[in-house]
């Protein structure tokens, strides 16, 4: 089934790590150095993916990241060989996918 992509955005979803962010609280009230270090692993995942884009559009798909450098890669969808999705226990619980394209381009 051929779809007809229009100009969008996707801004990967921050919701599905609140429960590490509660995780990483209780474990700071029972050891606080273990409980920092673990909000600061919490608090970088949060950065990387606030600061990441997927945008798509009706011949590329672009993958952009990065905090203070930006890194952005561009796909053409005719490079595309194939997609595998593929999902976990624990992703599936909290909604996640992981996902990956296989292409001719060899980055």
């Amino acid at each position: 089934m051929k779809r007809n992509l229009k100009l969008s955005e996707i801004k990967p979803s921050i919701k599905p790590l609140f429960p590490i962010a509660m995780f990483a609280v209780i474990l700071m009230l029972l050891d606080p150095k273990l409980g920092v270090m673990v909000l600061l692993i919490y608090v970088g995942k949060v950065l990387e993916l606030y600061f990441t884009l997927y945008q798509f559009n009706s011949e590329t798909f672009r993958y952009t990241h990065g905090i203070l450098t930006k890194d952005s890669k561009e796909l053409y969808y005719y490079r595309i060989k194939s997609i595998n999705v593929t999902r976990d226990l624990w992703p599936m619980i909290l909604g996640l996918y992981n996902v990956e394209i296989i292409s001719k381009d060899p980055s």
